[in-house]
């Protein structure tokens, strides 16, 4: 007598309740519904080079630029010799607190610096010149530091940094080829510290003549009457030539912003020769106008009187008023500042930078930073 044949369950329940014959028959009624291969990833892979070239190059965009980094000096005892230092520098990605700018994307500055933002998610703001850094420099706004103490810094350096995830990159020769350039095409490179700029720069610490010449953005922060300004005057302006080593690498820079802010209330600043807005005290930076960048800004926003706690509207008058003086004083300084370094360089000014460069070692001249370590 022949074998009754069995007939398989119908529902998806009873086929995943029993073994064999039913995930035979769980791939039939799948196969039917189209289901089984999303369910059960047999014989489909998600394939990245299946996409269409300008998908990958918006996933590659994501994925490496629209970010900008903080690139910081650091230095630290070598291993194997005692009282030898190595110096090096080293990146993070600047992510802000929500609650420092709830309505800023990671990738906000990014995309307006290269034009890709929307109106709607960034008020408004879709000029590259008056975009900074969304951290204002403060290292308090970073995300990384959220619960550390302040002023605790032995914690503070232990805090992981964010970083660029470039392991896709080691994926295969094509998405290599494809996307090799990004991180230093649409990145922002933030530099507060000259010695950072010249490790980076530099033969044995930095970033090979090929890279540099990718590198497309750059923002500089200075402090007039600073130590921080002192270095990137002598850096700028002390070497060979009127101009640092290597720095004549950044060929495919085209957008370079200088963002200005006050002296700190570290010292008696006002004791010291100068006002803030003089040139002199800033010389150094005549010497970017050798890079020949198509687009240069002079951003001053942060410089702006702290406000503190008034007890007289006489005194909230005042302080208006001093904002006020500083705000017109902050923008003619940027213009002045940007003509000089959008203009050309020749034997003119750089006779003038020489003569700005002793009116100011004359000044400091007891300065204690003055004869510092780059």
């Amino acid at each position: 007598m022949p074998r009754q044949k069995r007939t398989a369950n119908s529902t998806p329940e009873e086929l995943f309740a029993v073994s064999k014959r039913t995930r035979r028959g769980a791939k039939h009624v799948e196969d039917e519904r189209g289901l089984y291969k999303v369910l059960q990833k047999e014989g489909l892979a998600f394939r990245l080079l299946d996409l269409p070239l300008e998908l990958r190059r918006m996933i590659y965009r994501f994925a490496f630029g629209y970010r900008v980094l903080h690139i910081t000096f650091h230095r630290e005892e070598h291993p194997e010799y005692y009282r030898v230092y190595r110096n090096y520098w080293r990146y993070a990605v600047c992510k802000c607190d929500v609650a420092t700018h709830p309505t800023l994307s990671e990738f906000a500055v990014g995309e307006i610096w290269a034009g890709d933002a929307d109106v709607e998610d960034t008020q408004g703001c879709t000029r590259w010149r008056h975009t900074i850094p969304a951290c204002h420099f403060e290292e308090s706004n970073h995300r990384w530091l959220k619960g550390a103490r302040p002023h605790d810094w032995t914690k503070i350096a232990q805090i992981p940094r964010e970083k660029v995830h470039l392991s896709l990159l080691r994926a295969n020769r094509q998405v290599y080829a494809e996307a090799r350039d990004i991180p230093y095409t649409l990145n922002i490179y933030a530099f507060e510290d000259a010695r950072a700029l010249k490790r980076l720069v530099s033969v044995e610490t930095g970033l090979s003549k090929t890279q540099l010449g990718l590198i497309r953005n750059m923002v500089i922060r200075v402090e007039p009457k600073s130590e921080r300004m002192h270095d990137w005057n002598r850096w700028l302006a002390g070497s060979r030539d009127g101009q640092p080593e290597r720095l004549d690498a950044l060929t495919g820079l085209q957008r370079l912003q200088v963002v200005v802010s006050l002296p700190r209330a570290t010292h008696d600043v006002r004791r010291e020769p100068g006002h803030w807005t003089d040139l002199w005290l800033v010389y150094g930076l005549l010497v970017l106008a050798k890079l020949g960048v198509r687009e240069v800004s002079v951003d001053t926003s942060l410089c702006r009187v702290r406000r503190r706690t008034w007890p007289t509207s006489e005194d909230e008058e005042a302080f208006r008023a001093r904002d006020e003086v500083v705000r017109r004083e902050a923008e003619g300084y940027a213009r002045m500042l940007e003509g000089r370094i959008r203009g050309p360089w020749d034997e003119g000014v750089e006779r003038q930078m020489r003569a700005m460069e002793a009116q100011y070692l004359e000044a400091f001249k007891g300065a204690f930073w003055m004869n510092g370590d780059l």
